[in-house]
């Protein structure tokens, strides 16, 4: 379902995405794919949107290990090479 949204994803939607990973409750938290979700929503959008995903992704970065950093953003720039994002 996530590699499907993602897909079709349009400016301001990855933002719902980033917050599913960072906030769900009952299962595990995903702050890779949380911090990915945000880095992506700052890079569509503009303005207020923008600001909002950048502080959220910088926010999910102090709940991370410098390995997790890494690897959300080594995902975030793999992610925009493609149009199928993975993962959360």
């Amino acid at each position: 379902m996530v590699e499907k949204a993602a897909a079709q994803t349009r400016k301001g939607a990855d933002q719902p995405w980033g917050a599913v990973c960072q906030w769900r409750q009952g299962v595990p938290r995903d702050y890779v794919h949380s911090y990915m979700w945000w880095s992506l929503a700052a890079g569509r959008s503009t303005g207020k949107d923008q600001n909002l995903a950048a502080e959220y992704r910088d926010r999910v970065t102090s709940l991370m290990t410098p390995a997790q950093i890494e690897e959300a953003k080594r995902l975030s720039r793999n992610s925009v090479k493609s149009t199928t994002v993975h993962g959360c």
